[in-house]
């Protein structure tokens, strides 16, 4: 079954397409309590193909410097492949 639509949970929400119950396709998923969001590719639940993560994490690691940290420092924004 092929959809869009909206989901919500206590902190997040997900707008966009679904396949046989799964996020598939194009949308978007933010996090209120921390303001992250990924606008982009989903397959079977999963952020996979074009995107762009934005949020908090970024900036947090950008204030403190974390150049070893898996998460990266890139002024707040990835823009690129997600696997």
């Amino acid at each position: 079954m092929n959809d869009t639509g909206t989901f919500r949970s206590f902190n997040l929400t997900y707008t966009g397409n679904y396949e046989n119950g799964f996020r598939n396709g194009k949308g978007i998923m933010a996090n209120l309590h921390t303001s992250e969001k990924y606008e982009g590719d989903w397959k079977e639940d999963y952020t996979h193909g074009k995107g762009t993560l934005t949020g908090n994490e970024y900036e947090k690691c950008k204030e403190e410097n974390c150049e070893d940290s898996h998460i990266p420092c890139l002024n707040s924004v990835y823009v690129g492949d997600f696997k």
